[in-house]
C-alpha cells in the first residue's frame, strides 16, 4: 500500500523534508540568514522615523504596532518562508539606528504565524551592541550550563526591507523556552513596565514605586480550571513580592535587588543572583526586568535570564558599604556553592565543549576565541573575589536574612494617590475558575464594593494590569485557592522525597526494595522525586475511574498528569507494575535517567505511560488496555528491547517532541495508530507487528515549533495504512508492495 501524503500549509514552506535535519535545525550554524520583508515598508519606514525623531530618550509604547511581515530563513541545506507580525523592540533609542549605507536598522520583534527558526516562534534580531553582543552568548550559555532557564541566543545576518546587518537572535519567554530547557509548559511572569516607561506625564521611572508585576502566557492559564489555579496561586505570591520591594526605600536605579519570592534563601535564586554579579550582571536584577516561571511540580519560581547587560571582561571589587541589602545577601551566600560554580568552570572538558557552543554562536569571529579565554579566566576571579567579600561580611556579622519589608496595600494605594493615579484596586475574596469574588475599589476613594469577576477577566487583568478600560491591579488576598482543593502528604524517602494526596495508601518495604501503592480515589496521585531506585520494585493498584469528564485539565493543581509519577530518578534493574487510575497518565517518567528491566500498565484511563525529557533503557515494556495512547514518549532517548500494546483507543507507540526512539521488537494489537513519530522525533526499529491495527505507520508534524517525523523499520508484519506528511520519511526496507 502506498504512503498517504496530506498538505499542512500551517507549518509554513520549506524546500527540504524537516525530518532529514532534525539535529541540523537545532544547531545555529546551519543558519546562514533570515531576512524580513514588511509589505507596508513606507509605513515602517515613517514609524522609524518617527522614533529617531521624538524627544523621550526611550520609544514611546505608541511606535511598538505590529507589522504583517514574510520572513525568509536560509539553511545551508535549503530555505523556509514563513508568514509573521513584527514591531519595534527596546525600551531605548539605541535599538535604533543608521547603517554604514544609510539605511534605518532596528531591533525587532518577531512572531512567527507559522513554522518556527531553531524551534523559536517568538524571537527577538537585536541590534548586537544593545546587549553587549558576545557577552549575551557566553553570559547565557554558561547559566544555561549551570541549569538556570536561558533563552537561546546567537549572532546570525539579517535584512529588514533589503537593509543588511549581524544581529543578536534571542528567543522570548514562552512556551518552546520552556521546552528547551526541559520544563513543562506553566505560567511566566514578568515586571510590568506599562508606568516605568514615560507615562502620561510622568518621567521614566517616576512610577517604580507603584510597578508590580504581571503574566505573560495569558493562553496557558485560560485551559482550565488547574492551570488558571496555578497561575492565580503564583501570581499572588510574586505580586506580594513586587509589593514588599515598592514598599522599600531601596528603589534607585543603580541599585541591586533581590526580590525576596517567599523563598529568599532558595538556592536557584541566590545562584542566579551570585552568577549575575559575578559577571556584572545586576541590570538583570532590576524587579522591571525579571522574569520568572512558576515550577508547579517543583512547588517553586525559577529566574529566567532576560537582559543582564553583562560585562564578562569587568573585574568586581569590593561593593558601596551603604547597599545593605547586597552585603547581607552577600554575608549569607554558601561558599560551597560559589567553589563548586568554579570548579564547573574550571572542568576542562566542559571549557571545551562551553567554548565550542560560543564560537559557533558568535560566528567565529576573529577575537571571539580570546574574548572566551579572558571572560572566563574574570568571571572565575570574580567568584573568588565574591567568596572573600562573603568571608569578611560574615566575620562583620551582618544580617543574612536580607531585607524583610511587611508589603501593606494600603501603603500601595496612598503611593497611588499622591500620584494622582486612578488605579482600579482588586482584591479576591474567594476564588473558582468560573467565577470569583472580589473586593473592588478606586485608588482615590475609600469606598469598597463588592462584585464577581469571569476567570477570563480575572486572567486578563494580571496579565494586562487593565480592567474595563481602566488601569487596574490585583493585589494580594487572603484567600489561597488551594484551601478549597486536595492536600497532599510529604515524605522524606532514602535521599529524596515521596508527595502524594492524602488518601494515598502507602507501604514501603527498604529491606525488599518494594513500594505497595493503592488508591482509595480513582484519582488519587503519588510523586517520587530526586533519588536512585537501584533494584526496587513498585506496585500500584489502583481503582477504575467512576466518571469520564472531558472538561478535567490533564494535570493537577500540583503539575501531576500522573496516578505514578516519577522526576529526577536514576533507575537501575528497576520493575513497575500499574493497573487502574483515574489520571490522564497512569504512569509519568519525567526529567529521569537509568534502566527498568520491566514496566507492566493495564486499564488506562487515557496514557498508559508518558516519558518526558528522559533517557531511559527499557528490557520489557507493556500496556494492556489504554482510552488513548498506551506508550508516548517525548523530548528524550529511549531504548526499549520488546514492546506489547494492545487495545490502544489511538496509538500504540506515539514517539514526539525531538525524541529519538530505538527498539527491536513491538508488538500493536487492536489499536488506531501503530507507531507514530511526529515533531523532528527519529524511531528506528528491527521488527514491528501490528494485529487489527487502522494505520501502522505515521510519520507527521503536529506543533508548530518543530518539524516533521521520521520512522525507519527493517521488518514489518502489518496490514494497515502508513500515513506521512509532507515533511517526513518513513523508510521501511521493504518495497510497498509488502506492505
Amino acid at each position: 500500500m502506498l504512503p498517504l501524503i496530506y498538505s499542512q500549509d500551517i507549518w509554513g514552506e520549506c524546500t527540504f523534508k524537516s525530518a532529514l535535519f532534525s539535529e541540523e535545525l537545532i544547531n545555529p550554524d546551519n543558519l546562514i540568514s533570515i531576512d524580513v520583508q514588511i509589505p507596508d515598508s513606507r509605513k515602517w519606514v515613517l514609524n522609524s522615523l518617527k522614533i529617531v525623531t521624538n524627544r523621550t530618550s526611550n520609544i514611546p509604547k505608541k511606535y511598538k504596532d505590529n507589522f504583517t511581515a514574510k520572513i525568509k530563513a536560509t539553511y545551508k541545506f535549503g530555505v523556509c518562508n514563513f508568514d509573521a507580525r513584527i514591531r519595534q523592540s527596546g525600551d531605548w533609542k539605541d535599538h535604533i539606528k543608521l547603517s554604514e549605507e544609510g539605511a534605518l536598522l532596528s531591533s525587532i520583534d518577531i512572531k512567527l504565524s507559522n513554522g518556527n527558526i531553531l524551534n523559536s516562534v517568538r524571537f527577538k534580531l537585536l541590534l548586537p551592541e544593545t546587549r553587549g553582543s558576545k557577552n549575551e552568548i557566553l553570559g547565557s550559555l554558561i547559566l544555561k550550563y549551570l541549569n538556570f532557564i536561558t533563552p537561546e541566543t546567537f549572532l546570525v545576518q539579517a535584512s529588514i526591507n533589503g537593509s543588511a546587518g549581524t544581529f543578536l537572535f534571542q528567543e522570548n519567554a514562552a512556551k518552546e523556552l520552556l521546552e528547551r530547557n526541559a520544563r513543562r509548559e506553566g505560567p511566566i511572569f514578568q515586571g510590568d513596565e506599562k508606568l516605568i516607561w514615560s507615562y502620561k506625564n510622568f518621567d521614566n521611572f517616576d512610577l517604580e514605586n507603584v510597578s508590580l508585576a504581571k503574566l505573560t502566557n495569558d493562553n496557558w492559564a485560560e485551559k482550565g480550571s488547574n492551570s488558571f489555579i496555578i497561575t492565580l496561586n503564583a501570581f499572588q505570591q510574586i505580586q506580594r513580592s513586587y509589593l514588599q520591594y515598592t514598599n522599600s526605600q531601596l528603589r534607585k536605579a543603580d541599585e541591586i535587588i533581590l526580590l525576596d519570592l517567599n523563598q529568599e534563601a532558595s538556592r536557584d535564586f541566590r545562584n542566579y543572583a551570585l552568577m549575575l554579579l559575578a559577571m556584572n550582571g545586576s541590570h538583570g536584577l532590576r524587579p522591571h526586568n525579571r522574569k520568572f516561571y512558576f515550577n508547579a511540580i517543583e512547588g517553586k519560581f525559577e529566574p529566567i535570564y532576560y537582559d543582564g547587560n553583562l560585562n564578562l571582561l569587568k573585574k568586581i571589587t569590593q561593593f558601596s558599604e551603604n547597599k545593605n541589602e547586597l552585603n547581607s545577601f552577600l554575608a549569607s551566600l554558601n561558599v560551597k556553592e560559589i567553589i563548586k560554580f568554579h570548579e564547573s568552570l574550571s572542568r576542562e572538558k566542559d571549557v571545551a565543549t562551553l567554548k565550542d557552543s560560543f564560537l559557533l554562536r558568535a560566528r567565529n569571529s576573529s577575537d571571539s576565541e580570546l574574548f572566551f579565554t579572558e571572560s572566563l579566566i574574570q568571571i572565575k576571579e570574580n567568584l573568588q573575589t565574591l567568596i572573600g567579600i562573603s568571608t569578611k561580611l560574615k566575620k562583620l556579622d551582618q544580617k543574612t536574612t536580607g531585607i524583610n519589608i511587611s508589603s501593606h496595600n494600603y501603603s500601595f494605594t496612598n503611593r497611588l494617590k499622591e500620584n494622582n493615579l486612578d488605579t482600579l484596586i482588586i482584591e479576591p475574596i474567594s476564588v473558582a475558575h468560573g467565577e470569583s469574588s472580589i473586593w473592588l475599589y478606586s485608588s482615590l476613594e475609600s469606598k469598597k464594593y463588592k462584585e464577581t469577576i469571569s476567570g477570563k477577566d480575572m486572567i486578563h487583568l494580571i496579565s494586562k494590569n487593565e480592567w474595563r478600560n481602566r488601569h487596574a491591579i490585583l493585589l494580594p488576598g487572603l484567600i489561597d485557592p488551594k484551601l478549597t482543593q486536595d492536600f497532599l502528604v510529604q515524605r522524606s524517602f532514602l535521599d529524596g522525597e515521596i508527595l502524594f494526596s492524602e488518601t494515598m495508601k502507602l507501604n514501603i518495604d527498604e529491606g525488599n526494595k518494594t513500594i505497595v501503592i493503592n488508591q482509595t480515589m480513582p484519582n488519587d496521585w503519588i510523586l517520587i522525586k530526586n533519588t536512585s531506585l537501584k533494584g526496587w520494585s513498585i506496585n500500584f493498584h489502583g481503582l477504575p475511574p467512576v466518571l469520564e469528564n472531558n472538561s478535567l485539565q490533564r494535570f493537577n493543581i500540583y503539575g501531576i498528569t500522573g496516578c505514578l509519577n516519577f522526576k529526577n530518578i536514576l533507575f537501575e534493574s528497576s520493575n513497575i507494575n500499574m493497573s487502574d487510575g483515574q489520571c490522564e497518565d497512569s504512569i509519568n517518567i519525567m526529567n529521569s535517567n537509568g534502566s527498568l528491566h520491566a514496566i507492566e500498565v493495564t486499564n488506562s484511563f487515557s496514557d498508559g505511560i508518558d516519558f518526558d525529557f528522559s533517557n531511559i533503557v527499557i528490557d520489557s515494556l507493556s500496556v494492556n488496555g489504554s482510552q488513548n495512547d498506551c506508550i508516548d514518549l517525548s523530548g528524550g532517548v529511549y531504548r526499549v528491547k520488546n514492546i506489547f500494546s494492545a487495545g490502544c483507543g489511538d496509538k500504540g507507540l506515539s514517539i514526539g517532541e525531538r525524541s529519538s526512539f530505538f527498539g527491536e521488537h513491538i508488538t500493536v494489537e487492536d489499536s488506531n495508530i501503530g507507531i507514530s513519530s511526529k515533531d523532528l522525533s527519529h524511531a528506528y526499529i528491527t521488527s514491528m507487528s501490528g494485529l487489527s491495527v487502522k494505520t501502522c505507520l505515521e510519520a507527521i508534524q503536529k506543533k508548530q515549533e518543530f518539524g516533521g517525523g521520521l520512522i525507519k523499520v527493517k521488518r514489518i508484519n502489518c496490514d494497515g495504512s502508513i500515513f506521512i506528511d509532507q515533511f517526513s520519511v518513513i523508510d521501511s526496507g521493504l518495497a510497498s508492495n509488502e506492505l
